[in-house]
């Protein structure tokens, strides 16, 4: 229901009517996330793509934040099928690797514990140095 109508109920007892007068149809429409988010991140990565193959001939290391969220973990999933890429540094994790899916223990993945608002963003000064 669109909410111009319901703020065209004055009253709760009106609010409360609109919404019973639902149809069921409406009633049982659902927002379907993941057909919701694949043409955003579709258009997100075919954008890293073309911004990446004008940029460089070679990707090798490739340093993450974020690769925990729902964007992150399918960014890090595309960068795993990369031959390009031979190391990828996921920064500022907060879980332990133990609680983290099976993609963490990737070969290529080297998931280092911290926060974003921490100096280093929780690195000692020899991951720091290594990285970067």
């Amino acid at each position: 229901m669109p909410l111009c109508q319901l703020f065209e109920a004055s009253t709760l007892q009106g609010i409360s009517s609109r919404l019973q007068n639902i149809t069921s149809e409406q009633a049982s429409l659902s927002v379907n996330w993941d057909r919701e988010l694949e043409g955003l991140l579709s258009e997100l990565l075919s954008f890293l793509n073309i911004e990446t193959s004008n940029r460089c001939t070679r990707a090798g290391v490739v340093v993450l934040t974020g690769v925990t969220g729902f964007i992150g973990k399918e960014v890090l999933r595309q960068l795993l099928n990369d031959d390009r890429v031979y190391t990828i540094h996921c920064l500022a994790v907060r879980k332990p690797l133990a609680q983290l899916p099976v993609i963490f223990a990737h070969p290529k993945v080297y998931v280092y514990n911290g926060n974003l608002g921490s100096p280093q963003l929780g690195l000692s000064d020899s991951d720091s140095f290594s990285i970067f």
